[in-house]
């Protein structure tokens, strides 16, 4: 038959694993200040002159003296015939209050963000819209300052805002709508709308209002996410322009430019995007006349407002 293994513990162990589960009612008879005093007393050895380091007076020094020796057990000073001395127990402790303090000290710092020596990566939540005008700016200026630091961009959706509060996020570039509550923001800049076509576009060589000429013309939509959808940006219909038709939807800005180069499409995007894509192939900008504007902004939420290497991402200047 089997038997099950017995283990056998002594007095003394089982002794050993009490006081592991207890709390150390000694240590509790310290406050930061009587450490301090234990500190200024294994410098000096003496009680008069650490009361006058720490400003006490001498029987404020004495009773924590006394605080101190019941708590570790050990006088702490003994008299020899060349004066008071510490005693062994005393000299151990040397290092480790040294080492107690200092932690208690970095506990309470304020840590800084030193770019040049960070090693760290920032994840932001972007659209095309604001890689094209926020993050090739944001990325340069990054490579310049801090070589360390990497920005990972994560395409914004549904769940950029609850992605930001539980720290999946650190930031994110977001239009003006109403943010939820315990989130901040950064203007960054005021932007309007513009069209894009060819250079060759007949649109160009009509005569008549801007908006009566593009109206002649099918269009390309772009779409954005909002809510989980994407909902198309109708801006031309805003301004009461009745389309010839719509032959193309598309989330994706930089596929735009070599479609708007190859067919006569009129797309209507925020002006610095137009701006951007006519630079790349050779489209031509047409500004709109009353166009609606809308404020960008870098937005955070309130668990990193106070975290050093993010306040150095918010007062980045060229973003």
């Amino acid at each position: 038959m089997a038997t099950l293994p017995v283990r056998l513990y002594s007095e003394n162990a089982a002794t050993s694993m009490l006081n592991m589960r207890e709390p150390n009612t000694r240590f509790d008879q310290i406050d930061l200040k009587t450490l301090r005093m234990l500190s200024a007393l294994l410098d000096t050895a003496s009680v008069t002159r650490s009361g006058e380091v720490l400003g006490l007076s001498q029987p404020a020094a004495s009773r924590a003296v006394e605080r101190l020796r019941r708590a570790l057990d050990d006088p702490l000073l003994v008299r020899t015939s060349k004066g008071y001395s510490l005693t062994a127990r005393a000299e151990a402790l040397k290092p480790l209050v040294a080492d107690a303090l200092a932690a208690l000290e970095r506990m309470f710092e304020r840590d800084g963000f030193d770019p040049a020596a960070a090693r760290r990566t920032f994840r932001i939540g972007a659209t095309d819209y604001g890689s094209v005008t926020v993050l090739s700016r944001l990325a340069a200026q990054v490579a310049r300052e801090a070589p360390g630091v990497c920005l990972d961009v994560v395409p914004f959706g549904p769940n950029t805002f609850s992605d930001l509060e539980s720290g999946a996020l650190d930031c994110a570039l977001d239009a003006d709508a109403d943010l939820p509550p315990d989130f901040h923001y950064r203007e960054l800049f005021q932007d309007d709308y513009a069209c894009l076509v060819r250079r060759e576009h007949p649109c160009l060589s009509m005569q008549g209002d801007i908006l009566e000429r593009i109206a002649v013309w099918p269009q390309a939509i772009m779409m954005y996410p909002e809510g989980g959808r994407m909902l198309p940006d109708e801006v031309l219909r805003e301004l009461g322009v009745v389309s010839a038709g719509t032959t193309l939807r598309t989330p994706y800005f930089m596929s735009m430019p070599w479609i708007i180069a190859e067919t006569d499409l009129v797309i209507c995007v925020p002006r610095r995007v137009a701006e951007r894509l006519a630079n790349v192939a050779g489209l031509e900008v047409l500004l709109l006349p009353n166009s609606p504007s809308f404020s960008y902004r870098l937005i955070w939420h309130e668990r990193v407002h106070r975290d050093p290497g993010m306040r150095w991402i918010r007062n980045l200047s060229n973003i």
